[in-house]
């Protein structure tokens, strides 16, 4: 698990970088590509460009024209293009060609010489070649050529100059629009060659800086220095200085120690303070950096307009985590050295730091900021990297130490009208707040998304996990967060590890628990549990209880083949299963103790309390006997062991400790629930008002073995489904009524039988009867309920129990088997059927009223159909049935495909006399509104 965290924290770690450094402006250009940081200086500096879509495309195709383009941004002169843009000297390239200024100046400058033939072939491919010759003569090199000439010559001089390397491509070959970029880039510090003097005094000087000619000094010019005012130089960033508190009006500036070897004709040794511009260069503080710098030598202003990190002579980056001692090595009383230890794959290493070294955290210089203790970053995401930048240093491994350490901040909440964002944990070194408004100057905030785009810090929502760079310089805090909403869902299922050493076991994996929430988690405990990128736990959403996962505990046993001191509980659980669990040999326990004894309390009053505690393997026997028919809430880990029991007490407010229902407190009395109502699915309780049920509520209907009294397994979850208007529950104990009066679950003990609503109210179409694998008979009734065709099967109903066009109410458990039936026909009453007061009624069709959906009953009078009423036709001399209801054209119709045989049930203007022949039963009148109708046709 540990090695998987580091994997993790590398990966993280890596793209918090990626989405930092320069090299991600296109998409297309991988930052291991070998032409990235090419195609990056080229188009900072502006001489190439991508696309709008985001890519730059480098296997693309690139025209000689396109090519002349690059070139002549790069002589400085983009800026006289519309006006040389005039008739040319090549017939294929007219004046108004998009390429006709750029080839103009290209050709005035000697770099376009064309075919030959009078063409210069703009949408040409640039070949490798031809592309090389240009960028020789942009170069000054053409004196140089000699009589080896076109392409030999020009193609052995771009090699000496060194604008062929990382460059693939052969003569008379095409290039692609990487190559070309690589060829650009190359030529950026390539020393002009330059004339000197005029006839016989006529000479060519490489202007490299290190050479005299005829008595001057000689500094060193490239194509930048001369036509950008730019220069590239190597130098070390020590400092920065963020915008101070005079706001927008600062600016970003670092401090830049400049080597001697690139000398140019405007800088020379010392300290340079160089403004960061449109680069990200505060991001290289401590880094040793080739930097292309615009430079006013008037007013001595650098602006840094692009730079890369120059390649290490030696490093060593290791994971925080993996750091196990930072020692200070004395000869005598004087510093020799430090040494830090660390390890890899479980192998431990050390490595030398010298006395003097330069340290920087978080981009800043150790000097202008607090480092946080070892103790503190080996808990941080990140990495410590160790270079070598004196290649002359003999005195240990490494002369510099960059220290890169994220802090895990979740979110609470965010204020966008006080630009700040507030932590529910508590991050390591950096405080439980970010402010990020950066308009007085004394914030700088970054903040990028799962998706590595920059986002608006005001977008966060509760519980984001972010991961957050926190560095306060002596200018500003500063903070460079991005999101990684790092979680695990579940419980936990095992709790192990000293103090400070905490892991705990969700599903099937181990999660280092943080010291900081160490107290906040417990055996059982189920949420969202948030991690950071090394997979510890820092942040918990979750309680300790287990309060909806009801069961009815019907036994009680030693496990078979179990050690003694292992036990078996038997469960009917809330999804109506009979389940047996083993019990783990140390249990969490949450239920009512005896104030005095502190033993288990087996049953409740108000002077009990509920207390948390862990109940050891000698315990649980006691435990669990006094469990035995009763009402518990359990969880039960990966290995179907029972972890964690809660035992509810009827009607506690868990809150305030007080009961809302007296039963079986002092009265040891159960409550009936009367008058169910379906609609609000609401109870009534003698003396407490409505109570009321929700699709959470579990019921049990607790089945006793007569001779012993014992619960048994045929104890059931009853589906709310089946509950009817107007029933009622005798003796029911109510359990965990919230403050909405919801109640959590109900337990009936008594005799109470109860059939489902006119929601379940079925119409029999076909009965048939049929045997089981065992042989016992069995049957299938199949029909409509509300309008879908179901089918039920039985074995203790025979085939005379139910016939074809009955009308039955069924009994069946949340698992959907059909328990009973009642059934309704011309003899046997819907008031039977469904209970008492039910107002059905039955009477002959005498009258239909199409324009009010009324129809007249014989005996009863009007009575009003709803459109939404569930209704069935049978016609029982075909012994056919069929549901029907089509609203669309405001009809009731059975129609049968015989005309002879054909009968109609219309609602309409132009309806039938149907007295004697259609009897139509009504159920659930409400009013005069009839919910559910059928017709029987003799």
């Amino acid at each position: 698990m540990k090695n998987l965290n580091k994997v993790l924290a590398m990966l993280v770690v890596f793209m918090m970088v990626v989405s930092t450094v320069a090299f991600a402006s296109f998409s297309d250009v991988a930052e291991t590509s070998s032409y990235s940081t090419a195609v990056e200086v080229d188009t900072d500096l502006g001489l190439i460009k991508g696309y709008e879509d985001g890519t730059f495309r480098p296997e693309g195709e690139i025209t000689r024209a396109e090519f002349a383009a690059i070139v002549v941004r790069m002589l400085g002169q983009e800026g006289q293009v519309a006006g040389a843009a005039t008739v040319t000297q090549f017939t294929d390239v007219p004046a108004t060609d998009w390429s006709a200024g750029y080839v103009n100046i290209a050709t005035q400058a000697g770099i376009i010489k064309g075919y030959g033939d009078g063409r210069f072939g703009p949408n040409d491919q640039v070949e490798y070649q031809d592309a090389l010759t240009m960028m020789v003569r942009a170069l000054g090199y053409e004196p140089a050529i000699g009589s080896a000439g076109y392409p030999t010559g020009y193609l052995t001089k771009a090699g000496d100059l060194g604008l062929t390397s990382n460059v693939s491509g052969s003569n008379g070959v095409a290039i692609n629009r990487g190559a070309v970029a690589q060829i650009a880039f190359n030529a950026l510090d390539v020393p002009l060659m330059t004339q000197s003097g005029y006839g016989t005094f006529t000479q060519y000087v490489i202007n490299d800086g290190y050479s005299s000619t005829n008595g001057t000094t000689n500094v060193k010019k490239t194509i930048l220095s001369e036509n950008h005012k730019i220069v590239k130089v190597q130098g070390t960033i020590i400092d920065s200085t963020d915008t101070t508190a005079t706001g927008t009006t600062g600016t970003d500036k670092v401090t830049v120690n400049v080597t001697n070897y690139l000398y140019n004709k405007f800088f020379g040794l010392g300290q340079k303070k160089m403004e960061v511009g449109d680069s990200d260069a505060l991001k290289y503080v401590g880094k040793k950096c080739i930097i292309f710098v615009e430079y006013d030598e008037f007013e001595d202003k650098c602006i840094i307009k692009s730079l890369y990190e120059a390649p290490l002579s030696d490093s060593l980056t290791i994971n925080l985590d993996d750091v196990d001692t930072f020692e200070t090595v004395l000869d005598g009383t004087t510093v020799k050295n430090y040494k830090i230890t660390y390890y890899v794959d479980d192998v431990k290493k050390s490595a030398t730091i010298s006395a003097g070294y330069d340290r920087f955290y978080n981009g800043v210089a150790a000097a202008s900021t607090t480092v946080p203790s070892w103790t503190n970053l080996k808990k941080m995401s990140g990495t410590v990297q160790l270079a070598l930048l004196d290649t002359t240093s003999t005195s240990a491994d490494y002369d510099t130490m960059y220290i890169d350490a994220y802090d895990v901040f979740v979110v609470d909440e965010v204020k966008a009208s006080a630009s700040r964002v507030t932590a529910k944990n508590n991050p390591i070194v950096m405080s439980a707040r970010i402010t990020y408004d950066e308009s007085n100057g004394e914030n700088k905030a970054t903040l990028v998304g799962t998706d590595g785009e920059a986002m608006d810090w005001k977008d966060l929502n509760e519980y984001d996990v972010l991961l957050v760079k926190y560095v306060k310089s002596s200018a500003k805090n500063i903070y460079d967060a991005k999101v990684i909403n790092n979680t695990v869902t579940g419980s936990v299922d095992e709790l192990s590890g000293d103090a400070g050493n905490k892991v705990a076991v969700i599903g099937d994996n181990e999660y280092d628990v943080n010291v900081s929430i160490e107290g906040d988690i417990k055996l059982g405990d189920e949420g969202i549990f948030y991690l950071d990128d090394k997979n510890t736990i820092v942040y918990v959403d979750t309680t300790s209880t287990v309060s909806d996962n009801y069961a009815f505990v019907i036994g009680v046993d030693q496990g078979t083949g179990f050690s003694a001191d292992t036990y078996q509980i038997q469960l009917v659980t809330k999804d109506n299963a009979v389940i047996i669990y083993d019990v783990a040999k140390t249990i969490k326990v949450t239920a009512y103790f005896d104030a005095t004894t502190g033993a288990p309390a087996t049953t409740g009053t108000i002077a009990q309390y509920k207390t948390e505690t862990g109940i050891k393997a000698k315990d649980v026997a006691t435990f669990l006997a006094s469990l035995k028919g009763k009402l518990i809430t359990y969880r039960a880990n990966s290995s179907d062991a029972i972890t964690t029991i809660e035992v509810p007490y009827l009607q506690s407010d868990i809150d305030n400790e007080k009961f809302s229902l007296d039963v079986e407190a002092a009265s040891k009395t159960a409550v009936t629930l009367t008058k169910y109502d379906p609609d609000d699915k609401s109870f009534r309780v003698s003396g407490k008002g409505t109570k009321y049920l929700d699709s959470k509520t579990v019921i049990f209907n607790v089945d006793y073995d007569t001779a012993t009294g014992n619960p048994t397994d045929e104890t059931e979850v009853v589906a709310l489904s089946n509950l009817a208007k107007d029933d009622d529950l005798v003796g029911a104990d109510v359990y965990d009524i919230d403050e909405d009066d919801v109640i959590g679950c109900i337990v009936l003990r008594g005799t109470n039988e109860f059939y489902g609503s006119s929601d379940n109210a079925t119409f029999v179409t076909k009965v048939s009867e049929s045997k089981d694998a065992d042989g016992d008979n069995i049957i299938y009734i199949y029909g409509y309920r509300d309008g879908e065709a179901v089918t039920y099967t039985s074995e203790d109903l025979t085939k005379s129990d139910v016939k074809e066009g009955s009308l039955i109410i069924p009994k069946y458990s949340s698992n959907g088997a059909l328990k009973s039936i009642k059934v309704c026909d011309a003899t046997n009453s819907a008031a039977n059927a469904l209970g008492t007061d039910k107002n059905a009624n039955s009477g002959v069709v005498t009258k239909v009223d199409g324009s009010h959906n009324i129809i007249t009953i014989a005996g009863i009078g009007e009575v009003k159909v709803k459109s939404s009423a569930n209704v069935y036709v049978y016609n029982e001399r075909l012994n056919r049935t069929k549901y029907i209801v089509d609203e669309s054209v405001g009809y009731i119709d059975f129609d049968d495909s015989t005309a002879a045989d054909s009968w109609g049930l219309y609602i309409d203007e132009s309806n039938k006399n149907l007295a004697g022949k259609v009897t139509a039963y009504l159920y659930y009148v409400d009013g005069e509104v009839a919910d559910m109708v059928y017709y029987i046709a003799k």
